[in-house]
């Protein structure tokens, strides 16, 4: 028997725990407004200053928070974030693995996820290639977001002087190249490197847009030079943008 959304929610607020409802509106506070004092966050959060220094000293015991010595002011700690990306690494992989499956099917070449997170771009889910001279990328590795095919989908889907990408440009070996290999990429819509990161092997990828509208990480094929002509690019190029399409709709719950 199913139970009564109005009795559910009584019975939410009966076993509420006041202590950990104050904590988590303080951790919801410092995420959405960043940096706070002290005496700001007694004022939001309507409790004493004692309580308020209590549940901070305890969430910064446990690394949710942190105070900056100079400043005063409280921020999320590592824990929150840890946990944060986590959630969201999770969310990517499932959302993401009907197309890495769909792709691996259809070119039986290694298909790449990788997430990108505070400026790096790492590898977070592999299916290799069942053929020899498979392409050998490894989860947790970094993809360079100059030099390869999934790092220049990103920067091509990044808003108008993001300072990633500037700041990518000023460490660019050729920062004029990668400008103009940049702006072919936002006109396709998805990249290829050949060779740029390991001899012989290519690579071609698309960017996976997150719901705020900002590249969230990509998808890509990767496989031997020798069995990639034009026309074959071309065929996985369109198939990877139609995959990462697929993904970002679905983060956004479309």
């Amino acid at each position: 028997m199913s139970q009564d959304p109005i009795d559910a929610e009584t019975n939410a607020g009966r076993y509420e725990i006041a202590v950990v409802a104050n904590a988590l509106k303080i951790i919801a506070y410092l995420g959405e407004h960043g940096p706070t004092s002290l005496n700001d966050l007694v004022l939001r959060s309507g409790l004493s200053r004692s309580a308020t220094y209590r549940i901070l000293m305890t969430l910064e015991s446990h690394r949710f928070a942190i105070r900056d010595r100079t400043s005063g002011q409280w921020s999320l700690g590592p824990t929150f974030f840890s946990i944060h990306r986590n959630g969201r690494h999770d969310a990517l992989r499932v959302l993401a693995m009907p197309s890495l499956v769909r792709l691996h099917g259809k070119f039986m070449e290694t298909t790449n996820l990788a997430e990108l997170f505070e400026g790096r771009l790492t590898y977070i889910e592999i299916l290799q290639s069942p053929q020899p001279l498979a392409a050998r990328e490894t989860p947790g590795d970094e993809a360079p977001l100059a030099t390869t095919a999934l790092g220049r989908a990103v920067l091509a889907a990044l808003p108008a002087a993001d300072p990633l990408a500037e700041k990518v440009s000023l460490e660019s070996r050729n920062p004029r190249k990668l400008k103009a290999e940049v702006a072919a990429v936002r006109r396709r819509q998805w990249a290829i490197e050949q060779g740029e990161t390991a001899t012989g092997v290519a690579c071609i990828g698309a960017a996976i847009i997150g719901p705020s509208g900002v590249p969230v990480g990509g998808i890509s094929v990767s496989l031997p030079e020798a069995r990639l002509s034009q026309a074959r690019a071309k065929e996985i190029g369109r198939a990877v943008l139609l995959e990462a399409q697929v993904v970002s709709a679905s983060l956004k719950g479309n």
